[in-house]
């Protein structure tokens, strides 16, 4: 056997894998989907419907909506200098 096999089998199962923190801004699902079995995958982008939709094989899905969103940056630039110089720059701002 060589060692690249021997590492396949000490690796963990995925589901006992810590996994990696999430941030401000993030959420993870697993507990709630774990060891279900995908049977479809659904992707809408339209304007009027945004959506990911995980269908598994028990009647279960999970449904996420994509809604948009406004980052506004601001800042005061002064053009008088040949390739611009930036005066002031403001916190970036998210509308929802």
């Amino acid at each position: 056997m060589s060692a690249m096999d021997d590492s396949r089998e000490q690796e963990l199962p995925a589901e006992s894998e810590e996994l990696p923190r999430i941030g401000p801004g993030q959420i993870r699902i697993s507990r709630e989907i774990a060891g279900k079995r995908v049977r479809s995958v659904f992707i809408s982008y339209t304007d009027n419907h945004n959506v990911v939709e995980v269908d598994f094989v028990d009647g279960t899905s999970l449904s996420v909506e994509l809604f948009p969103m406004v980052e506004l940056k601001a800042e005061l630039n002064d053009w008088n200098v040949e390739s611009g110089k930036v005066l002031k720059r403001w916190p970036r701002m998210i509308a929802h």
